[in-house]
């Protein structure tokens, strides 16, 4: 940042500092984006495999078009749509038709030939990859709103982007997560697009709350906090893992919160296929979803739709993946049991309770405000990603608003608008400790419970602020709305 520029209005050291550094390496990050497309594009569309999961939503979405069940099919690569029947008819625009043979080899890749009426898979694939991009924009967005706009700072609450505080907020949450959100958009995975929904319930909570703490608005309570239970029901939705939000909104944000979430449930998991499907085949549909995936994932049974990375040969990231990959560390992969010791599994549930538990209890009595609804909900998704029976590296991009209130609290906290103390620290660290692992197909770096480790740290710090935060606040109800 340049020296001798005039610091903010309201006297905030360093925040009204104007930047230097910041709108150059937007552009760089555009610049990269638009390279990283490419090369997923590439990867995706002109490589003798499809490189993607993507291809799993674009056939489901054939499947809708052609009045076939989406379950029943797989993409290329011989992988299954795995997400409830009304997500899939989200995809009919970008539709992606079975070939029967492909044509002869082109020296960027095969080519396979067109469906008539369909789009080329590789515009499908740029329109997937360049909308999760915006989605994590937005995500990214919506929480530096959040925790702004909630600020008890009116300093903080006027930044603007000429002013050096406003890019650091964005900025180094986004870097920290950089390795997990480079995997999500190489793979076509679908978790930006829940992330963004996650992250519009939180922006959507902490408006409720400042408008209930306004007793001249009353009126105005329904419309946010239902909406916020929509966003996170929705979110649960599309993968079932997200579902575990539902006991914030249980717990916390009241009966709108709780219609919404249920009115969402509703619509997605019945109202819509009964629509595009018919009541027969929306029945059959949404059975084999919950038998063959649901139920029988959570179970680890063998009769789930599509196996994936069984115990033997993965990058599990959940307790019970670490601790099997820790065990067994001396063997190499595909030559490891195919399921975990006894202990496992028992060990991950009773860490994975006390852990929710845990995050409900913290400063249960006393209110919340943005930074506290931020706090909650990202120590939820990182008990999330524990809990969760399979937990591969590319759900990482859900510790977005975990990492993104510690970025917030320790740059508010700083005399310069920057980051200072532990957060020179953590955020070069946990970026360079979860990507290095991506190297190796195997070995010591690979089998180590790094995430696991990197998750239960900031899922500490966020409950060591939301506990020291609700010591300072007035019990629900006995005072003035919480302060950040």
């Amino acid at each position: 940042m340049s020296s001798g520029t005039p610091r903010a209005p309201l006297g905030h050291p360093g925040v009204g500092i104007r930047p230097s550094w910041e709108p150059i390496a937007f552009v760089l990050l555009i610049i990269g984006v638009l390279l990283f497309g490419a090369l997923t594009v590439k990867r995706s569309a002109f490589s003798e495999r499809r490189m993607t999961d993507a291809g799993v939503f674009f056939r489901a979405g054939w499947a809708v078009r052609e009045g076939v069940d989406p379950m029943s099919i797989s993409d290329e690569n011989g992988w299954r749509y795995l997400y409830p029947p009304a997500i899939a008819a989200a995809f009919v625009p970008l539709a992606d038709a079975p070939v029967s043979e492909p044509l002869p080899s082109t020296p960027s890749g095969p080519e396979t030939p067109a469906a008539s009426g369909y789009m080329p898979y590789w515009v499908s694939v740029a329109i997937w990859y360049f909308f999760s991009v915006l989605c994590a924009a937005a995500s990214i967005e919506l929480l530096a709103r959040t925790l702004t706009r909630g600020s008890a700072d009116p300093n903080i609450r006027a930044l603007k982007p000429t002013h050096g505080g406003w890019w650091n907020i964005r900025f180094w949450p986004m870097l920290c997560l950089a390795p997990d959100f480079g995997s999500t958009l190489s793979k076509g995975q679908i978790n930006l697009h829940m992330l963004v929904l996650i992250c519009g319930g939180i922006f959507l909570f902490a408006q409720a709350t400042r408008l209930g703490a306004d007793s001249s608005q009353p009126s105005r309570r329904f419309g946010p906090a239902f909406w916020g239970g929509v966003c996170m029901a929705m979110a649960a939705c599309i993968k079932v893992i997200p579902g575990i939000l539902v006991f914030d909104v249980l717990a916390r944000r009241g009966w709108r919160a709780i219609i919404g979430y249920g009115a969402c449930g509703l619509a997605v998991m019945v109202v819509i296929p009964v629509l595009v499907f018919g009541p027969v085949r929306a029945y059959e549909s949404t059975w084999t979803f919950m038998d063959k995936v649901l139920l029988a994932g959570l179970a680890g049974s063998d009769e789930r739709l599509q196996h994936g990375a069984g115990f033997d040969n993965t990058d599990n990231l959940s307790i019970q993946g670490s601790l099997h990959n820790l065990m067994h560390i001396h063997e190499p992969r595909g030559e490891r049991p195919e399921k975990p010791d006894a202990w496992v599994k028992p060990t991950h549930l009773a860490v994975s309770i006390g852990l929710l538990i845990a995050t409900l209890l913290i400063g249960r009595g006393r209110p919340d405000d943005a930074l506290a609804i931020t706090l909650r909900v990202g120590m939820l998704c990182a008990v999330m990603l524990l809990a969760t029976p399979m937990c591969h590296r590319h759900y990482y991009v859900f510790m977005l608003p975990a990492v993104f209130a510690l970025v917030f609290m320790n740059i508010g906290r700083s005399p310069l608008g920057f980051l200072h103390g532990w957060g020179v620290v953590l955020i070069p660290v946990y970026p360079t400790l979860m990507g290095v692992a991506r190297v190796q197909s195997e070995g010591l770096l690979r089998d180590l419970p790094i995430p696991l480790a990197l998750n239960l740290v900031v899922w500490s710090m966020c409950a060591l602020a939301l506990a020291r935060r609700a010591a300072t606040l007035p019990a629900a109800g006995a005072g003035q709305p919480a302060r950040a």
